[in-house]
Order: structure tokens, then C-alpha cells, then sequence
């Protein structure tokens, strides 16, 4: 409309569209509440984070909570537990992200549980059927799902942001 100054929600695009959409919905995409600080890491029974990432940067501020600086930990899908170096606080990744990059060049795909599988099979009489399929509808933390008025948002793997800082307080 002219003389008028659009609204987040008429201008926005991508992750962030996504967010607003989310947040209209009571839905916290990004999952940014606090891990777990009522109790330290151990290596029998560690603090989990989740990720869609391969790599997360964890902010370790001690047990009880505040008890040092902030030391931060990066974890990752090659090295999934690491310790706090002050407090000894463990921390686990779980790898919720697609088992392999779809964009990775000469590598198969397995799809993860939020992924869109497209199958195409060529016939007898030389016909492609194709077939697409997604494994699971249902929001988590990595991926979302909304229904809007239209229809449905497409699920969007949060793998695509170079990485996530979570602190632990």
C-alpha cells in the first residue's frame, strides 16, 4: 500500500518468515531455551544438545550455575562428548540432521527423518513415475512444519546456518 510501512510478517522472507510463522504459532523453531543446569554432565549421563548441524558450540558456565566464566565447547558429529575443562561438565551431541549433504557431489543420499525423498521409476513402456514422499511431518526442533492458511510450509532443515551457540546457565 502506498504511504505505509510494511509489517515484519508482509516483508520477511526465509528463516525469518519461518520464525515469525512459528512464533504466530506458539512454535519455537530454533529451540532456544536453556539446556538442562540442574545437574552436572557426567559421562554415563550427559548433558544432551541437539543438532542439525555437524558441529554446535556449547557455553559452559559451571555447576552450580555461574561458578566460572563462560568456557566454550564445540561438539561434534566426529567427536559427539566433550567435557568442561573447569567443572568437568560432559556434554553430547545428537546428530538430528540428514545422514549425508543431498548437495554433496557423487555421494548417495540417506534421508533423515525430516527429509523429502523423491523416487523416480522409469516403466515398461518407457513412462517416469515419480514418487515424492516426506518421511515425517511432524515439528521438532531442527525442522518445522506450519499450517497457514494456504496450506503447509515446506520442512526446513536449520542445517543450513553455520552453527549454533546454546548456554548452559
Amino acid at each position: 500500500k502506498p504511504g505505509t510501512v510494511p509489517t515484519d510478517l508482509e516483508q520477511s522472507t526465509g528463516l525469518e518468515r519461518l520464525e515469525l510463522l512459528g512464533k504466530m504459532q506458539g512454535i519455537d523453531i530454533f529451540d532456544q531455551k536453556p539446556l538442562d543446569a540442574s545437574r552436572l554432565g557426567t559421562i554415563q549421563d550427559p548433558i544432551i544438545v541437539k543438532s542439525a548441524g555437524e558441529e554446535h558450540y556449547v557455553g559452559c558456565t559451571g555447576y552450580p550455575a555461574d561458578s566460572h566464566t563462560v568456557i566454550w565447547l564445540t561438539v561434534s558429529k566426529d567427536r559427539p562428548i566433550e567435557r568442561c575443562s573447569e567443572c568437568g561438565n560432559t556434554i553430547k551431541m545428537d546428530y538430528v540432521g540428514p545422514k549425508e549433504d543431498p548437495h554433496a557431489h557423487g555421494k548417495s543420499f540417506v534421508p533423515g527423518p525430516h527429509d523429502t525423498m523423491n523416487h523416480t521409476n522409469a516403466s515398461s513402456n518407457n513412462q517416469a513415475t515419480t514418487i515424492t514422499a516426506l518421511t515425517n511431518q511432524r515439528p521438532s526442533p531442527t525442522t518445522s512444519s506450519l499450517s497457514i492458511g494456504i496450506g503447509k510450509l515446506a520442512c526446513v532443515p536449520l542445517a543450513t546456518l553455520p552453527f549454533t551457540r546454546t548456554s548452559i546457565s
